[in-house]
């Protein structure tokens, strides 16, 4: 009977969780704007399907008590999941609570398979009632947390590498356009022709080599 009053209180729980995460977060100026959802989503939900159909699968095949080995388990492979792949932390807390009701009615389920004479709805222990909501409470909170933690850390990574790449090609395009001046000037027929000038002047002896140096210096300067 405990079994299913934690399924209930997971799966309202999780459902109100749900809601929470569809409603836009608030900025500091009272804004609204949508939640982080990451781009590991897809990911996220077939990995939570495949341990749904674990939970559902392993007590029917290897034995109807298998949930309470579970219900240890799923909160070390549900943080697996959301450090490699994160999604908004409270949709993430939803999955979580979804999952603790589920595993909670697997056994009762199983038990109705095999057809075990023990009633698969009798006794109540409000211990084992307190431990489950307790359980699931904090493998929730603590999924939650990590992957809205690994959600911003990886968006703050994505952010970095683009401003550093958007800085290279903007230096990359000043450098680009430097060179290209430079060479037009070199280019330039009237530029050429001061420094014949300056060439002539130097060898009929107009100009020193103190003169020549420092007016071929001004020349080059206004290749800058």
């Amino acid at each position: 009977m405990e079994n299913i009053i934690a399924a209930l209180i997971s799966a309202v729980t999780a459902i109100v969780v749900a809601l929470i995460s569809r409603m836009p977060a608030k900025t500091g100026t009272g804004d609204s704007v949508p939640r982080l959802r990451g781009t590991s989503h897809g990911k996220w939900v077939a990995a939570m399907f495949l341990i749904a159909g674990w939970l559902v699968i392993s007590p029917i095949a290897i034995h109807h008590d298998f949930p309470g080995i579970n219900v240890f388990a799923l909160p070390v492979f549900t943080a697996i999941v959301a450090l490699v792949f994160p999604i908004n932390g409270w949709e993430a807390a939803a999955w979580i609570f979804a999952l603790h009701a589920l595993n909670s009615v697997a056994e009762p389920i199983a038990r109705i398979a095999e057809r075990n004479p023990y009633p698969a709805f009798s006794g109540y222990k409000p211990q084992l009632l307190l431990f489950l909501s307790t359980l699931a409470l904090i493998n929730a909170l603590g999924v939650g947390l990590l992957s809205q933690w690994r959600l911003r850390r990886g968006m703050r990574s994505a952010i970095l590498t683009t401003e550093g790449h958007k800085a290279s090609v903007e230096n990359a395009s000043v450098t680009a356009k430097s060179e290209a001046t430079r060479n037009a000037s070199a280019s330039d027929p009237d530029f050429s022709v001061r420094l014949e000038r300056l060439a002539r002047l130097r060898e009929s002896g107009s100009l020193s080599e103190a003169e020549f140096i420092k007016a071929k210096k001004k020349i080059l300067a206004g290749l800058d």
